[in-house]
């Protein structure tokens, strides 16, 4: 079952928040934190890290491909005790999708969505844990909050990145770009952007279904109540409670 989730948070400072020890656990990894003083912990065992790769605009130089060079850098420039060091965007893969798959539909959304705008992209895949769901396939992708130049980062913020109405794009690249992949790999289910917050076709709503419901189609089986939310999703708008 395709199903939607693209959600965008902020790493900062305020909340005790470190880009290089969020970049090391992303990438299943250690990372000298030039602000500590010290390498983090060795995160190589959190869970099956699928894929890494950093992805910059033709004119960033060389360093920002260095993972531990390329974080402690933007925890350099960022002074302020509440700075905002990163945006972080999570995503769900589509399961349908073969692991090579995946990543060309994730290269093809990254390269527009963000390294278009002159974003560096910090890209992982990680793979559901032993006791999870094993269709629980999904990306983090880590993001500077500043452009990059061929001098490095730029001087100054770009506050657009900060507007709702960029999510609300990069939502739906994200849906339009997954159905596109979908497609040519031959499958007909697709996902939906619009259809509650951050869920899409496949997924039902938490708020009009209980536990058991839930436990039951996340184990792939249909239920009545499931049959009757998917068929609505569309047009949410027509789903009632019952």
């Amino acid at each position: 079952m395709a199903i939607y989730h693209l959600a965008a948070k902020i790493i900062g400072r305020r909340k005790g928040q470190s880009a290089v020890h969020k970049a090391a656990y992303n990438a299943r990894m250690r990372l000298y934190d030039a602000r500590g003083g010290k390498k983090t912990k060795n995160y190589k065992n959190e869970g099956p890290l699928l894929f890494e790769r950093i992805f910059a605009p033709a004119q960033a130089p060389e360093w920002v491909m260095d993972r531990e060079k390329l974080w402690n850098k933007v925890e350099e420039l960022e002074q302020r005790k509440d700075a905002r060091l990163a945006r972080e965007i999570d995503i769900a893969l589509p399961y349908e999708l073969t692991a090579e798959q995946r990543e060309q539909l994730l290269e093809q959304f990254v390269l527009k969505a963000f390294v278009a705008q002159g974003m560096i992209a910090d890209v992982v895949i990680h793979a559901a844990t032993k006791r999870g769901d094993p269709r629980n396939c999904h990306a983090h992708i880590l993001l500077p909050t500043r452009e990059i130049t061929a001098e490095g980062f730029a001087e100054k913020k770009n506050r657009d990145w900060n507007k709702v109405e960029m999510l609300q794009q990069w939502r739906v690249l994200w849906g339009d770009t997954c159905n596109f992949h979908l497609e040519r790999a031959g499958h007909s289910v697709r996902i939906n952007h619009g259809s509650h917050k951050e869920l899409g076709i496949g997924r039902v709503p938490t708020k009009h279904v209980g536990p058991q419901i839930m436990r039951m189609e996340s184990k792939g089986i249909r239920t009545r109540r499931g049959d009757y939310l998917r068929a609505n999703q569309s047009n949410p708008g027509n789903l009632k409670s019952k």
